[in-house]
């Protein structure tokens, strides 16, 4: 597996070309997002708050558009190029997206109060998370925050995943990390850990399972049909069920 190019750009811009959504798309759902909510409680109006890989651009523009002071960073300039265009129309300042490889943020150096990661270090080598976060600890302030959402490699979907790859569904090179290693990963960086939690079982149930699908490889999906049912249900029991969580929460501060 590490013999792979886990981060072609390539690859990643024929993924961001096919996005053609509105302003209005993007953001649509951003606001029922649990992580939305974990990240509202780490943040302030007065932060400088940075996403780091922040891809098409949806939380950047959600927490523009709610009055944040937050930029968007990818190396992928085509990806950039179309955030900025739609930054324009929004009369937003084109330097809300740069481009920028976060495995190199010396020009950022103590520039943030906040450092976003939303799924994004799994798409690295083992050796490139530990350089990402020594970035990351390197361009926030003293008591700056990083927020870090990885997939759970416990979740159901963490199981179905690597099946479906194997049946020929093409799918991101993704290493999923533990909430021990992330925890570990983040404080040889230098971080004090706040919180390293599990959460989302409603969306590692709708993943793995596919209830957002009608067909399973022309099979049809018969959990489809009571999809919404089997996501409250899963919602309901997020606290009981919060391990198989689709996602790997890590919230840590840079110390003074």
């Amino acid at each position: 597996m590490d013999k792979e190019v886990n981060l072609d750009k390539k690859k990643w811009m024929i993924h961001w070309e096919k996005q053609h959504e509105s302003f209005e798309r993007l953001i649509s759902d951003v606001d029922s997002l649990r992580r939305t909510q974990i990240v509202f409680r780490y943040i302030a109006k007065h932060d400088r708050i940075v996403e780091a890989g922040c891809g098409d651009g949806r939380f950047v523009f959600y927490f523009k558009s709610r009055g944040y002071d937050i930029v968007g960073i990818d190396y992928v300039r085509s990806v950039v190029a179309k955030c900025r265009e739609i930054a324009k129309k929004k009369n937003y300042s084109l330097n809300t997206f740069k481009v920028a490889d976060i495995r190199n943020l010396s020009s950022y150096r103590k520039t943030f109060d906040v450092y976003l990661s939303m799924g994004v270090l799994e798409h690295f080598r083992k050796d490139e998370q530990r350089i990402i976060l020594d970035n990351a600890y390197l361009c926030l302030k003293e008591k700056g925050k990083i927020i870090i959402t990885v997939p759970n490699l416990f979740s159901p979907w963490s199981v179905v995943r690597p099946v479906l790859r194997a049946l020929g569904k093409n799918m991101h090179y993704q290493r999923n990390i533990t909430k021990r290693k992330i925890k570990r990963l983040a404080e040889e960086a230098g971080f004090s850990t706040i919180s390293v939690f599990n959460a989302d079982v409603d969306i590692s149930f709708r993943m793995a399972f596919r209830l957002h699908r009608r067909d399973y490889f022309g099979i049809p999906n018969a959990l489809y049909y009571c999809r919404n049912q089997i996501e409250r249900l899963a919602a309901f029991c997020e606290r009981r069920l919060s391990a198989l969580g689709y996602n790997t929460y890590y919230i840590g501060s840079r110390p003074n």
